[in-house]
């Protein structure tokens, strides 16, 4: 986890962390435990007004890893998923969850992550995430997946799932995952793929190149 601008929020069995960049107002938190996550007050986060298991739950459901927790009452941390996915949302980001190593251009470790929202409008300010801004602009995919991407990779797909934005250009997948569709089927399990990022592919959520001739600039 980036030490930038990270608020922590300590209450008897658990630590909560809250990286506001990586928010994008999903709002699972508020609408799962609305007197712990409370947007109208300040400080925002009251972890001492429920107990470390249902904080810990929603917690988990929070799709950017903006929020985040530790256990201090001896209880399980949070769990690597066994699967790697990446959820395509319908006029929104890529939802990413598993066992997740994000990488800079050259190969660079950045964080590793359970869960992770990445921009695939090209509008973000904050790349590779997503912040929200898809919203404000005439990005209108629909979350499909291409009939010629139905590829199905047989038996286990153990490991992790190495994820790396090359410079002015889609995102590299490295590693087994399942691409899931914005009507929650499976349509794609493989080892390795690209993915647009800079918003303007004719063939999403794969990289068609269009990102070469559109203006698409991104570190």
């Amino acid at each position: 986890m980036s030490e930038e601008r990270i608020h922590t929020y300590t209450a008897p069995g658990i630590v909560v962390f809250f990286e506001p960049k990586l928010c994008t107002h999903v709002a699972e938190c508020i609408q799962g435990l609305p007197q712990v996550f409370n947007t109208r007050d300040k400080p925002w986060v009251h972890p001492e007004q429920a107990g470390a298991d249902p904080i810990a739950e929603v917690i988990e459901r929070c799709p950017t890893s903006a929020l985040r927790y530790e256990r201090t009452d001896g209880a399980p941390q949070e769990a690597i998923p066994k699967r790697n996915t990446v959820s395509v949302c319908p006029k929104g980001p890529l939802f990413f969850r598993g066992d997740l190593i994000l990488t800079d251009a050259l190969g660079n470790e950045v964080r590793r992550e359970t869960r992770l929202a990445l921009c695939r409008c090209g509008a973000t300010r904050n790349p590779p995430f997503c912040d929200g801004r898809h919203f404000w602009q005439t990005f209108s995919d629909q979350g499909r997946v291409p009939g010629q991407a139905l590829r199905q990779r047989t038996g286990a797909m153990p490991g992790a799932l190495t994820i790396t934005p090359l410079h002015n250009g889609p995102i590299q997948l490295k590693g087994p995952f399942e691409l899931i569709d914005a009507k929650g089927v499976v349509r794609y399990r493989e080892d390795g793929a690209l993915l647009c990022r800079c918003g303007g592919s004719n063939n999403k959520p794969f990289c068609d190149f269009t990102h070469q001739w559109n203006g698409f600039q991104a570190p």
